[in-house]
């Protein structure tokens, strides 16, 4: 969704969630498992903001305000340029939580995508990098996300027309068992194994068969969405049951993503994505870092050329220009699942949006 706020929304709701408190509701913008999700504004400075409140008829569940609890000790331990910026949080008079968070302008890469179907391979690998380093930012004080996927990845219109990805719902986040001192609390009762928590057409091969993940989940997820941006479709969506896709990401091998993209790809970039997706683990980059620096390792190997474009890295410094063609070059040149869900341990844990 684009730009959020205007003129015309500056009525209040006849029943404001958040009377009493310095922000007020102005209208309700969606809605998911644990909480509602609030285009709101700052009373006395009319500074946009989005507040997120616990589900009224989950108020007498304590694990959903504990999770509400951990995403707001999470955005406040990450004041990164890819993160999304808590600006407060509380108590509704009805003692439901909710956080405040920054109002961004732009849209989501899943809208991005669905309007624009594959990106242009250096845009993609610049939203990417943006990611990676919002999830190192993550790992580092022991959080792991738990539901990377396009609709919770930001494109905010920045001041000279670049766009900064921001990293959105840290609602099914997690933090890790030997998380610093830095990291925020981890959650009163931890999801158990037997649970499937994320999206489905995202989860790790570890995620889909409901044993406890690590930072490494989130890197399978990262490298899911930047399959999708350059190859306009995932690995398997040729498979549409719920079930199916849990068992493909468990043991199906992906085609590489240049066997459906339209324009060509990098055999470096196809052998770093294929990597990335291993169904092992210790088989897969080890850090956000480490990927990062392999896609920026294929970026450099192109060539500078008079027909560029730019990489929305985030950075000013880092922006570069890069020649697509120089890409054909490089290119030419170079099931546990089911009985899991039959013993009726799996669940779907989706995070208020």
């Amino acid at each position: 969704m684009r730009s959020l706020i205007g003129p015309s929304d500056s009525k209040i709701l006849a029943d404001d969630p958040l009377a009493g408190q310095p922000y007020r509701a102005i209208r309700l913008l969606g809605a998911g498992g644990m909480g509602e999700v609030f285009l709101a504004e700052h009373r006395k400075l009319g500074t946009p903001c989005v507040a997120k409140i616990q589900h009224t008829r989950l108020g007498a569940d304590p694990s959903i305000a504990d999770r509400i609890r951990l995403e707001g000790d999470s955005l406040g331990r990450l004041n990164h340029p890819n993160i999304v910026s808590i600006i407060g949080s509380g108590q509704t008079k009805d003692e439901r939580p909710f956080i405040v968070m920054e109002y961004l302008r732009g849209q989501t890469m899943a809208d991005e995508l669905a309007a624009r179907g594959q990106l242009p391979l250096l845009e993609a690998l610049g939203y990417t990098c943006q990611l990676l380093r919002a999830l190192a930012a993550a790992h580092a004080v022991g959080i792991i996300h738990r539901d990377i996927k396009p609709d919770n990845l930001f494109l905010c219109d920045g001041p000279r027309g670049n766009r900064v990805l921001k990293v959105l719902d840290f609602g099914v986040a997690c933090t890790m068992p030997d998380a610093p001192l830095l990291g925020p609390n981890p959650l009163a009762v931890p999801t158990g194994t037997g649970v499937v928590v994320g999206t489905p057409r995202y989860v790790s091969p570890e995620g889909a068969l409901a044993r406890r993940v690590d930072h490494r989940a989130d890197l399978y997820s990262a490298a899911l969405v930047l399959y999708f941006a350059i190859a306009g479709r995932g690995p398997f969506d040729h498979i549409q049951s719920a079930l199916l896709l849990l068992s493909a990401h468990v043991a199906e091998e992906p085609e590489p993503p240049s066997h459906f993209s339209k324009a060509a790809i990098p055999v470096e970039l196809d052998r770093a994505v294929l990597r990335a997706l291993r169904k092992v683990p210790a088989e897969r980059f080890q850090s956000a870092d480490e990927l990062r620096e392999e896609l920026e390792r294929i970026m450099s190997l192109l060539q500078w050329s008079p027909d560029t474009v730019a990489m929305p890295t985030g950075d000013a410094r880092s922006t570069r220009q890069i020649s697509q063609r120089s890409a054909v070059l490089i290119f030419l040149s170079s099931a546990m699942v089911a009985a899991a869900a039959a013993a009726g341990f799996v669940a779907m844990l989706r995070g208020g949006r």
